[in-house]
């Protein structure tokens, strides 16, 4: 889904495998939705393996040579910005040609209402400009306070994060309780409570929440599974639960999904 908005450009970017290279006369923002793992070079020829998480904001300058491959991909949205909507100073601000700043809840806030309004059967142009307008002032502001990845987790909090969003794929179907995961990262609930949110820039609810509809999603494109059995399978308590998830998420029931989002079978 893409929307060209004159000033900018905003689209969405299916969880897919991908291969892209090259630079962009914009800037351009990028948020992830999923994590994905894969190989990228930027702004050089130095190709090196990346684990990107969720919540991370990507934020490139016009003119970096990029390039960027994963076998699976992960729900991706790119804002892309005409360098003469930024100002001198905005400019100045650009420290690095990329710079990626990591769990920001409005951000992610922004994100995904973006998401809901790009997905919806209608959808209202002057909302998603709006929406785009405030993540790039967001960004813009991030950008200004010059908040760097260095601000992120220590090694041995990423590696044990790292294996919580591991635990979390692999038992995405059964009840997780804070405490537990929590002791599988080694620390006190309320200590996990505030790391996980300042790195994924979501809570664990919120972020098991959005998985469990990502899965979900992935069915409804790839299968003829009725949605009670989809529920089940991906950690809802039943059809309505997974319903409502869609609704406040997407703006879309299942079904509405499946019918406007998926191919049909043939």
């Amino acid at each position: 889904m893409k929307i060209d908005l004159g000033w900018a450009c905003v689209e969405l970017l299916p969880s897919a495998p991908y291969s892209v290279q090259g630079g962009s006369p914009a800037w351009v923002f990028g948020l992830a939705f999923e994590r994905q793992r894969g190989v990228h070079a930027i702004a050089g020829t130095r190709r090196q393996d990346f684990d990107a998480w969720p919540g991370a904001l990507a934020c490139t300058a016009p003119g970096v040579e990029v390039f960027s491959e994963s076998p699976c991909g992960g729900e991706y949205l790119t804002l892309h910005v005409l360098p003469n909507q930024l100002g001198p100073q905005q400019h100045r601000n650009a420290q690095a040609p990329r710079t990626v700043f990591q769990g920001s809840r409005p951000a992610m806030g922004l994100g995904l209402d973006l998401r809901r309004l790009l997905l919806a059967q209608q959808p209202d142009s002057l909302q998603v400009e709006e929406h785009a307008a405030a993540l790039l002032a967001h960004s813009l502001a991030l950008m200004g306070h010059q908040v760097s990845a260095s601000a992120g987790p220590t090694s041995t909090e990423r590696r044990r994060l790292s294996a919580t969003l591991d635990r979390i794929e692999d038992e995405l179907p059964n009840q997780l309780t804070l405490q537990s995961l929590a002791a599988s990262a080694e620390g006190s609930p309320l200590r996990f409570l505030r790391l996980f949110t300042k790195v994924v820039g979501a809570t664990p609810h919120a972020y098991i929440s959005e998985r469990r509809v990502q899965r979900a999603r992935q069915l409804l494109r790839t299968s003829d599974a009725s949605l009670a059995n989809i529920a089940l399978d991906c950690g809802f308590a039943h059809q309505s639960h997974m319903g409502a998830a869609f609704k406040a998420r997407l703006g879309l029931t299942p079904r509405m999904y499946r019918s406007l989002h998926c191919k049909p079978s043939r």
